[in-house]
Order: structure tokens, then sequence, then C-alpha cells
């Protein structure tokens, strides 16, 4: 890629276009991937632009959206991530204008409740959130910063507190971070300066265990490790998807041959089904979704159908923990929200609808 090449990277403040060698700014949007094969209860959107979190109760035959009692839900300035506890019982949002906001989630309705002392402090600019399987820890990845806030959950009421050593530094601008399904890891996505790997100990702090730097000086802008903790993924932010190995013992990433894998234009967020089979790709540049197999070794090759045409500006996408619905986020479009059917064979998408948000939707996340 030559130096002259950029990339369209979202901000809360409009469009900016950022050199993939040179920034290390990104879309600042966090999913949930539990591999859980629950049914899907609730998805929340996070809308940068009205500065609050819709909620929609799911129709678990179709995957449909209604809206939540309430819904939408005062969030803090610039909401730019969303995520939840493998059980659907906490909800956090990273607001870029400052803080973190908690949520206790109504397990009848999916209606939201502040938790007491919301929102909580963080680092400058937090670009993106991310809860242990476990509901034990959250991470927020601090763009402004340039490190990661560590969180202890209370387990009864969702409120936050600082975990031991937080913040630890990070390389370049994090944007978006991913626990490992097994908890034991965080990973983060830092643009141009490549992946950052995090050992959580047992008290939630944070231990660096490697940087993975960004292949053919392209960049880390999601990445995500399948449900079975064998291989991860990251969007290069260009054309692909470049796939790794992690070592089970220290979480570290080596690269798979044939990486980049090749996804639509700007690639910039991930989804993997519950299974494990299944990985899907919001290409920014080129309005649509990639649905790619996950093969044994860990390799990716695209399912027959795909790229699957999406709204405009598709930023965030998850997939429902049940494995059948996709839900993406399309920031520039009306209505802003599109779903789609998961072939449970073939991996392959199917439009079944679409949804309204609020103003920008960045982020989004399906529950059980």
């Amino acid at each position: 890629m030559s130096l002259q090449r950029k990339i369209l990277l979202a901000s809360a403040y409009g469009i900016l276009l950022v050199s993939l060698v040179g920034g290390c700014n990104g879309f600042f949007v966090d999913e949930n991937d539990n591999g859980t094969t629950t049914p899907p209860r609730f998805v929340f959107v996070a809308n940068s632009g009205s500065d609050n979190v819709s909620a929609f109760v799911v129709n678990s035959s179709s995957g449909a959206l209604t809206a939540a009692t309430g819904s939408p839900f005062l969030a803090g300035t610039e909401p730019g991530s969303v995520d939840s506890d493998a059980n659907g019982r906490f909800l956090y949002v990273a607001n870029r204008g400052g803080g973190v906001s908690a949520y206790l989630i109504n397990r009848a309705d999916g209606s939201l409740t502040q938790a007491s002392g919301s929102p909580f402090s963080a680092g400058t600019t937090p670009a993106g959130v991310a809860v242990d399987p476990a509901a034990r820890f959250a991470y927020v990845a601090n763009l402004g910063s340039a490190n990661v806030s560590g969180f202890i959950i209370n387990s009864s009421t969702g409120a936050l507190s600082p975990a031991p050593g937080s913040p630890v530094a990070a390389s370049g601008g994090p944007v978006r971070l991913r626990v490992d399904p097994a908890g034991r890891f965080v990973y983060v996505a830092a643009g141009a300066a490549g992946t950052d790997v995090f050992r959580i100990n047992g008290d939630g702090s944070l231990t660096a265990a490697a940087n993975v730097p960004a292949l053919g000086g392209a960049g880390s802008q999601d990445v995500i490790v399948e449900p079975t903790g064998k291989f991860a993924y990251v969007a290069d932010g260009v054309s692909g998807v470049a796939a790794y190995a992690v070592n089970a013992s220290t979480g570290e990433l080596t690269v798979i041959v044939g990486s980049p894998f090749a996804a639509g234009s700007t690639p910039v967020a991930l989804s993997v089904s519950p299974n494990g089979a299944f990985l899907y790709v919001a290409n920014f540049g080129s309005n649509n979704v990639s649905a790619l197999r996950i093969a044994v070794d860990g390799k990716l090759t695209a399912i027959s159908g795909s790229p699957t045409a999406a709204g405009s500006e598709p930023v965030a996408l998850s997939v429902d923990p049940s494995g059948k619905f996709l839900y993406v986020a399309n920031r520039n479009s009306s209505p802003d929200v599109s779903l789609f059917s998961i072939n449970s064979t073939t991996g392959a998408l199917s439009s079944a609808g679409s949804a309204g948000a609020g103003s920008n939707p960045v982020s989004v996340v399906a529950t059980p």
C-alpha cells in the first residue's frame, strides 16, 4: 500500500481522512461475541450523534426489532462503543466525550437503568469498551491518553471501580478492544501501531504480553478471537482481514499463511458466529458485509454470495447469541440498523429487514 492511499475513518466530530501508515485512529466500536447459543432477547445501539442508546426487543423467530419501553436512553457525550456481559445483565457504554456509562438491563423488557455512580471516569477520549465473559471486569480503550483503563464490576449493581494498576499504557492510539472467550487476555486494536496483547490477572489488572505489528503497512481497526480461542482476526482498514494462531499459554499471536484474506473496501469491524464457523466483516468503504468461513487451520474463504449489501457506511455489527441473525449499524443510513438472517449450514446472509435507531449509530451488541 502506498503512503498516499487513505482510509476513511469515522469520528464523532465528522468524517476524518487519515493515512493508515501515518495515523492510528479507527472506528470506535465493540460488539460482544460470547460463544453461546442462547436465543437473542435484546439489541442495543450506541448513537454518537444523539448522545443516547437505543434498546430493542428481539423477535426470536424472525430477528425483528421492536423498541424497548423508554428507548432511547440517555448516555454521555458522543457514545462510541457498547458492550454487555455474556448473561445480558449489564450494559456499558464508552463515551468519547468522557467517562463510561453503566446500566442494569431489565430482563423483562430490555429497558435500562443507570447504575449508581454512573458515569465512571476513564482516560481521555474513551473509544472502546469490552466486558469479560464472566462479568468480573470491564476494559476501556482510551484513544486520547493512549492507554487502557481496567475496572472491577460489582456483581450486584454493575457499578465500576478501578482495577489495580489502571490505566496501563497501550501502543499508538487504541480504538477497540476485546476480551478473549476464556477471559484470560485483552486484545487492543491500535491502528497503525498494530495489536496489543495483555494478560488479565486475578485482580483484573493487566500485564503487557506482546505487540503484533500490522501487516504490510496497514493497521489494526478491530480484533476478535473466535469462540474456541485458537484463532484471532484483525480488520486492517484497507481491504483485508489478517488471521493469527493464538498461543494458549501467553495469548501471543502468530500470523497464518495467506494473511491478509480479502474482504471489502475499508473493513473496520468484525463479528463471529457462536459456533466459530463464520466471520463477518463490516466494509465501511464499499457499504457491504463480507461473510467468511473459518477453516480448521484458521484460514478464511469467502462464502458464496459474499459480500452482501448493507446500508451506507456500515461501521459495526453483531451476531446474536443464537447465531441466527446479524445486526449491522450503518452510520449514514435511514433506517440505520440492517438485519440479516444467517444460514446455519453455509453462513450465507439474507436480508431480513431493518430498524431505525438514533443519530449516527456507531456500535451495536445483541444480548441473550
